[in-house]
């Protein structure tokens, strides 16, 4: 339990930093996994644009109960590509993105994450919207009780290029296939499904 002097100085660095404008935060460690994205072409802005852009991609997950650090060795070394994802939520000042996994040749290739289901589609959620940062994953968690598929996810702490962007949940794309959404494909002549 947070006691009040904290969160009385917790208020006058918001406050602070509501009158000054953002404040700039650097990531040394978490109890949360970190995540490690560096863009192949130093030129490449992952904020603009829908196109994919090849990254390179460091996991740093020490365990549960173990704090992370970013100067650890990363376990999880990765090639991926990285795009924005969303719509409305694309004026939001903290963005949200599509991630593919590749191999060290650039081709879209399956693998595990976080103890998640082998695919290679993934997404992280900004939750700009969402300053508690429980709402959206509190939701997939009721669902999930109640016995239906919701994705699975993980919350993470993101760096891109060196710019710590903040707490984002990692989750599987909602999509058809085995490990996610295990339906079967129609037909154009097909109106029911199993």
């Amino acid at each position: 339990m947070l006691n009040k002097s904290l969160l009385g100085c917790l208020g006058l660095l918001l406050y602070t930093a509501s009158l000054f404008g953002t404040v700039k935060v650097t990531l040394d460690s978490s109890n949360l996994p970190i995540m490690i994205v560096v863009t192949k072409s130093s030129k490449v802005n992952l904020d603009t644009g829908y196109a994919y852009h090849d990254c390179y991609v460091w996991l740093i997950d020490n365990g549960p109960g173990k704090y992370n650090y970013v100067k650890d060795s990363a376990k999880f070394r990765y090639f991926g590509a990285f795009k924005l994802h969303g719509a409305s939520s694309l004026s939001f000042d903290k963005k949200s993105y599509a991630m593919q996994l590749e191999d060290s040749n650039w081709n879209i290739t399956d693998k595990s994450l976080l103890g998640m289901p082998i695919e290679h589609d993934w997404d992280l959620i900004g939750n700009y919207m969402d300053r508690s940062l429980i709402r959206n994953i509190l939701g997939q968690h009721v669902f999930q009780a109640m016995g239906n598929y919701s994705p699975r996810f993980k919350n993470i702490e993101m760096v891109v290029n060196k710019d710590y962007r903040g707490v984002y949940t990692f989750l599987e794309k909602a999509k058809r296939g085995p490990n996610r959404i295990n339906i079967a494909k129609l037909s154009p002549t097909d109106n029911s499904g199993n």
